[in-house]
């Protein structure tokens, strides 16, 4: 799950784009009763812009006031400090393809067997663990464990069970041990996010990807008035059914946009294969992500066809047209890389389940079934490991010990493997708020 835009506001939005909305049409009128030709539009959008700062700025300035009381130390703790031994570098691709679900969660919950495609991995070399589940059910807490090799104790008794400040989390992700320490040993770092927290982008990567195209430009402050005022809302209401409407053109519609930016970024991925290397290729995606905008062809979904569906349909829709597109990848990669690469194909987290979709924010975890937090927590997990011996891998291990074993077993890092364990938060924003289910798995 990502953060949204308007997450922890202070200022309720819907009555700030009212004001907004108010406010424009007072200027507009007072100065159209004018006989001043030209005090212009340019005056005209310059209030408005700086009355639209006005929100973000309170908020940011609230939130880092807090934080600063609140945050000690955001570092994890290891039993022991990496250590290089004549290392072999190959190429790295850690791909994440967002709540994709566990082989015995699409049969027993959406009634789909999806093991033709991970037989398909097998037959390339890939050991897949059958019975694997998430560290946490959530993209910030789950990579913010899996980059860092280590559960996120220290960091919840820091914060306490009352904060939902994800700072923490995020700078542990952008600053994480596994991105840092194959830095220092000279990787290039190729980041491929979505657009949205925590993985957007990375201060630490030689190479951002950002989606452009033939897009219409704007400036920022007139980006960031289309972002805040009921106009945004409106185009991307449009449904896009036909892209030769000019509210379907590039960054104007977000639905449209998020399908061309997906599609665009695999491209890019792909074209990482032939790089000299040692690269870390860090791939988060929104493939097996809401919102559902791919037919299982790859044709664009628009919302009212979207909204005519079972969501259980719409999803594996979409997964049909990810495994396709991710066996495309995976043929590149191993074709066009220089060395056998180290590929890991590893979900953050498993599908939501009905009740939590329908009322998220509400949602008690701790009054969850089992089948909810099975089907939340069992998620894709997958190996290709050239050259080494895979005797450590067992069919429930977990994405906290991913980079453990590949430390391990390529650059000589004595790092011992964790308890495979999984913890679930009492509600979605309570991230520091936790509780072991472990055994509610089983």
């Amino acid at each position: 799950m990502l953060t949204d835009s308007f997450s922890g506001s202070i200022i309720p939005s819907l009555y700030y784009l009212l004001v907004m909305v108010v406010l424009a049409s007072f200027i507009t009128i007072k100065f159209a009763k004018t006989q001043r030709k030209i005090i212009k539009a340019t005056l005209i959008l310059n209030i408005i812009s700086f009355a639209i700062l006005i929100y973000p700025s309170v908020n940011i300035t609230y939130h880092e006031l807090a934080r600063k009381k609140e945050i000690k130390s955001s570092e994890l703790s290891f039993s022991q400090p990496l250590q290089t031994l004549n290392p072999i570098r190959p190429d790295i691709y850690y791909i994440v393809p967002d709540s994709y679900a566990s082989n015995s969660t699409l049969k027993n919950y959406f009634d789909f067997d999806n093991s033709e495609f991970t037989d398909y991995l097998k037959s390339k070399g890939f050991y897949v663990a059958e019975n694997s589940k998430a560290n946490y059910p959530f993209t910030t807490p789950s990579l913010t464990s899996s980059l860092n090799m280590g559960y996120l104790d220290v960091v919840a008794e820091q914060m306490g069970v009352n904060s939902q400040d994800q700072t923490p989390l995020f700078r542990l992700t952008e600053d994480n041990q596994v991105v840092l320490y194959l830095k220092s040993l000279g990787y290039k770092y190729y980041h491929f996010g979505p657009r949205q927290l925590p993985t957007s982008l990375n201060k630490n990567a030689d190479f951002n990807y950002t989606y452009a195209n033939n897009q219409l430009a704007f400036s920022p402050l007139a980006g960031l008035l289309l972002e805040q005022t009921l106009f945004s809302y409106m185009v991307s209401s449009v449904d896009c059914a036909y892209v030769n409407s000019v509210l379907c053109i590039g960054s104007l519609n977000n639905r449209r946009s998020h399908y061309n930016y997906i599609l665009d970024q695999i491209v890019k991925v792909e074209d990482t294969a032939g790089m000299d290397g040692p690269k870390f290729i860090f791939y988060h995606n929104l493939l097996t992500h809401v919102p559902y905008v791919f037919t299982v062809n790859g044709k664009y979904v628009s919302r009212a066809v979207e909204a005519s569906r079972d969501w259980k349909e719409n999803y594996i829709n979409q997964l049909k047209f990810t495994n396709k597109i991710l066996k495309q990848l995976i043929e590149t990669i191993l074709r066009d890389s220089k060395n056998p690469p180290i590929i890991v194909l590893q979900s953050d987290e498993g599908p939501y389940p009905e009740r939590f979709r329908s009322g998220r924010d509400n949602f008690e975890w701790k009054e969850a079934t089992k089948d909810e937090l099975k089907e939340k927590f069992g998620i894709l997990n997958a190996y290709y490991l050239p050259g080494v011996e895979t005797k450590d891998l067992n069919a429930g291990i977990s994405p906290v010990n991913t980079f453990r074993i590949i430390l391990d077993k390529y650059f000589g890092g004595q790092l011992p493997l964790l308890e495979d364990m999984s913890f679930a938060q009492t509600r979605y924003a309570n991230s520091y708020d936790i509780f072991n289910v472990t055994n509610s798995l089983r």
